[in-house]
């Protein structure tokens, strides 16, 4: 009877272990599902099997789209298919965004996004209520902004603000309420500047362009945006807004170091529909992961005055809270 019953109680006891080591997640864009791994493309190995589009909220030239098509040329030899790329301007970033959101979740539309769509998004109802309506796969890096006047200017620091009369001072953002428009105002409120005279620009290039002729005394712009005027002793940039000074503009201190409280965060994302198969996800984030780890993509990024800064899963999630967080209160307080 004992070695009739010792096959049976084996053969349930392995069913066991099999149906506990088959069990687990079931599935999901979770921080740990999305953060991939090496191999992650023998995972699926039919993945891409055709070209794969990347929707650029910004016009043909820009420091988004260039980046984004250098980042594109990488990822596309390590996946041996071709990316298209696809400018989607205008609408403060919603309507590239939009796109995404509502392609197939199949892999083979994505984006590049910005938390700083989220200030639009702020201040009218669209498709999307932020960006959570998206698949936010990881942090490419951060757009290096900076705070700006003309070299001959009397304004040699932030500091000689405060010397400044408010209604004799010009500013131009690179866009209205875009979060370059949110730098300024935490400026202006640091150094108790009030009815300033506020420029409308149709971006960074044409900020400058008014910096230059006179008609602006101040610009809040993507250094990518004056780079070459600073270089030329036409343009000096009293400030940065990233975290750290920036190679090459070592004299320049960054709003913390000035005391102006700067809780913005203006990042480059890698974005998505939602719902994505997670072996797909793996792979489009495991690329984009050993892509960036290149010291090399590193240096040409730099070269584009954007700081890589790659971030995936719980810590991207912490960081885009804090930064929608801190978007919304200084919209708050300025309406």
């Amino acid at each position: 009877m004992k070695h009739k019953l010792l096959p049976a109680i084996i053969f349930i006891l392995s069913l066991g272990m099999l149906v506990a080591c088959s069990g687990g997640s079931t599935g999901g864009n979770t921080s740990e599902s999305a953060q991939g791994s090496e191999g992650s493309n023998a995972s699926n190995p039919n993945f891409p099997e055709q070209p794969i589009t990347w929707i650029v909220p910004f016009d043909s030239g820009s420091v988004t789209d260039l980046a984004t098509r250098f980042l594109a040329d990488e990822m596309s030899q390590k996946l041996d298919t071709s990316i298209v790329i696809e400018n989607v301007p205008g609408g403060g970033t919603v309507p590239a965004h939009v796109q995404v959101s509502q392609s197939n979740p199949d892999g083979y539309t994505v984006g590049t996004g910005a938390l700083a769509a989220e200030i639009t998004l702020h201040q009218q109802e669209t498709a999307i209520s932020d960006l959570n309506d998206l698949d936010v796969i990881a942090q490419i890096g951060e757009y290096t902004n900076g705070i700006s006047v003309r070299a001959d200017s009397d304004v040699e620091t932030l500091d000689d603000l405060e010397n400044v009369s408010s209604d004799q001072l010009s500013v131009a953002p690179s866009a209205s309420r875009s979060i370059t428009h949110l730098w300024w105002d935490l400026v202006a409120e640091h150094y108790g500047i009030g009815d300033y005279g506020l420029l409308s620009t149709t971006g960074g290039n044409d900020a400058v362009l008014k910096l230059l002729s006179g008609d602006a005394d101040v610009v809040s712009t993507p250094l990518a945006n004056v780079v070459e005027h600073v270089n030329s002793g036409d343009v000096r940039t009293l400030a940065v807004t990233t975290n750290d000074r920036v190679p090459g503009l070592e004299d320049v201190p960054t709003l913390d170091e000035l005391g102006v409280d700067n809780p913005l965060i203006h990042n480059l994302l890698f974005i998505a529909p939602n719902d994505l198969p997670d072996d797909v996800r793996n792979i489009l984030l495991s690329t984009l992961e050993e892509v960036m780890n290149d010291p090399e993509v590193q240096e040409e990024m730099e070269k584009m005055q954007l700081a890589p800064a790659f971030l995936k899963g719980e810590e991207l999630e912490e960081q885009m809270n804090e930064g929608r967080e801190a978007i919304g209160q200084i919209m708050d307080a300025n309406n």
